[in-house]
């Protein structure tokens, strides 16, 4: 059996579960304000580059930033329709 997640079976409800997960794991971290918006992809990414550096060794950097690489991927296989980059909403 295959540990393999198909992005095309899940549902906004599963993302923003996972969203929700990240932000409380990122509350206590060392990370500006204004890049705790989960929903915006250049925050994704920008996490992704920077969130070690301060964060490397707090004992929810891993999950997080297994969450932040599965949010970064998700949004490449798919249109989110909602944060600051698509300003349309939900």
């Amino acid at each position: 059996m295959s540990n393999k997640i198909n992005m095309f079976e899940i549902s906004m409800d599963d993302i923003n579960r996972k969203r929700s997960a990240l932000v409380t794991m990122l509350a206590p971290m060392e990370i500006p304000d204004m890049r705790r918006d989960v929903k915006s992809k250049s925050n994704l990414r920008w996490l992704q580059r920077n969130l070690a550096i301060q964060n490397c060794q707090h004992p929810l950097f891993k999950p997080a930033m297994e969450l932040v690489n599965w949010l970064v991927a998700w949004h490449r296989k798919n249109i989110d329709v909602g944060g600051k980059d698509f300003p349309s909403g939900f």
